[in-house]
């Protein structure tokens, strides 16, 4: 049998670079995707209007950095069960967190909030004058979330 001892899944890391691409006809597209054991790292494209990661434990890295984001909101949704959490994100991008977590911290530029059963949401100061924004939801259990400008 599978020993979880042995598998040591929540020590996993997990790269994903974001490229964009323009809109796909996505009619009657059926998807599936593993929660745990070997995903590939890179080449994930994901349109923007739709990125939605569901990950049940790791270390993953969303590397935003060679991407050019539409102008206006960009949403990425992530729901995690335990692991940390880093999203690269281009200077001059608008960051908007809203996050919930049972237990760990949030570290944002040179902000460090821990987080006890608490949701926590923050706007980069940059926020209003920038013409592309990012809206990042993260719902985590035990983990932390970190936004990394690149």
């Amino acid at each position: 049998g599978l020993s979880l001892k042995k598998t040591k899944f929540h020590l996993k890391k997990e790269m994903v670079i974001v490229e964009g691409t323009d809109s796909i006809d996505h009619s009657g597209q059926i998807k599936k995707q593993t929660l745990f054991g070997n995903q590939r790292i890179g080449n994930h494209i994901y349109e923007w209007d739709n990125m939605n990661l569901l990950v049940a434990s790791g270390d993953t890295i969303i590397d935003l950095g060679n991407t050019i984001l539409p102008k206006g909101q960009n949403i990425i949704v992530i729901r995690k069960v335990i692991g940390r959490t880093r999203i690269l994100v281009p200077s001059g991008i608008g960051i908007y967190l809203d996050c919930s977590i049972l237990a760990g911290k949030v570290i944002f530029k040179e902000e460090k909030i821990e987080l006890w059963n608490e949701r926590l949401s923050l706007y980069s100061k940059d926020y209003q004058q920038t013409t592309r924004k990012i809206k990042i939801i993260s719902n985590t259990i035990v983990g932390d979330i970190e936004v990394i400008e690149v």
